[in-house]
């Protein structure tokens, strides 16, 4: 079933929210809705992330509800907001679709945008916040030991495989490790910007998904991670070529420098 999106009037932003979305949570989304235009953040907010025409905020938690996550898409320039992409609207659908497709992703509770003269200025998505979340690359520098910490990418990797998802930058720092879970199974992909869904279980996806991920990793710890990771993936996937062949694969796609949209189109090796 489609999901159903209601607009909202907020604070000169177009807003779109979810239909189905609990009517208290929804005034709490709509009461913190930051100005998507700004690349500073409001007071009482915390600054997660801040890059070039992206900032991710640490929303305030409400009486009755929890801190969110705010990320937003400010465009500075005209020229940019002539070529506006839509992300903040593709990173809602995406994960929402993720998640009907049983992938751990963020909540999303809606995403909106503000205009100038018809152009949007800057965008964004409001989803759940994963407090007390850890990504690889935070879990390896604790460890001291990338390699042990790239082992709960597994999860993840397999169950995209099994679910035809391919995240166009499933890396280190976009998986989500919950706490205490020493596995990697209670996870959460973020960054959802990107993605192409496929038949269930096609060797070429567990191949793309392998090898984007060993190419985003310390080249020191890639050779391992094609020998000793790529083992283990082989061990939980269960595909059907052997391990030799995954390897030989994973790494002639690891040679290759392909676009974004090269990857998403999942070309065979």
């Amino acid at each position: 079933m489609p999901i159903i999106l209601k607009k909202y009037p907020s604070k000169h932003l177009e807003v779109y929210i979810p239909e189905d979305l609990e009517p208290s949570l929804r005034q709490h989304v709509l009461s913190v809705l930051p100005d998507p235009t700004r690349t500073v953040a409001p007071e009482k907010a915390q600054v997660l992330k801040s890059a070039h025409q992206r900032l991710v905020l640490r929303l305030p938690a409400g009486r009755s509800h929890p801190s969110l996550i705010a990320k937003m898409f400010p465009l500075r320039k005209v020229s940019s907001m002539l070529r506006y992409r839509k992300y903040a609207y593709r990173e809602f659908l995406n994960g929402e679709r993720a998640r009907r497709r049983g992938i751990a992703a963020p909540i999303p509770y809606g995403y909106f945008h503000a205009r100038w003269l018809g152009l949007v200025q800057g965008s964004g998505l409001i989803t759940n916040d994963l407090t007390g979340y850890k990504d690889i690359s935070q879990l390896s520098e604790e460890k001291g030991d990338f390699l042990a910490a790239a082992t709960l990418a597994i999860p993840a990797i397999v169950a995209q495989y099994n679910a035809g998802i391919y995240h166009g930058d499933f890396r280190d720092a976009n998986l989500m490790i919950a706490p205490g879970s020493t596995d990697g199974s209670d996870y959460s992909l973020i960054d959802w910007q990107y993605a192409s869904y496929v038949k269930p279980r096609q060797e070429w996806l567990l191949e793309h998904l392998c090898a984007f991920f060993i190419t985003k990793s310390p080249r020191k710890h890639q050779e391992t991670l094609l020998r000793e990771g790529l083992a283990r993936v082989h061990t939980a996937a269960q595909p059907d070529i052997p391990l030799i062949v995954l390897q030989q694969r994973v790494e002639r796609l690891m040679r290759k420098k392909m676009s974004t949209r090269r990857r998403l189109q999942l070309t065979p090796a």
